[in-house]
């Protein structure tokens, strides 16, 4: 997603944040990869894949008051 955004495909950034939504939903974690079928599962937790969403999030200009954004920003 941070590609395409930094690339200026912002369309197609935001269409893999609205599925990983998507995917999210009823669960907790984020996978580290989502496939279109039901015999392939991916690991989960991996922290990178929520940070890599949470800087995501940021470049799509959804993050904005979260306090995990806030911290970020000082850094």
């Amino acid at each position: 997603m941070i590609y395409f955004v930094e690339a200026g495909e912002q369309k197609k950034a935001l269409r893999y944040y609205k599925k990983v939504l998507k995917d999210l939903k009823g669960k907790t974690l984020i996978s580290e990869q989502i496939f279109a079928n039901k015999i392939q599962i991916s690991i989960t937790p991996l922290a990178w894949s929520h940070a890599m969403f949470v800087l995501a999030s940021q470049k799509l200009e959804f993050c904005s008051s979260s306090p995990v954004c806030e911290l970020n920003k000082s850094r």
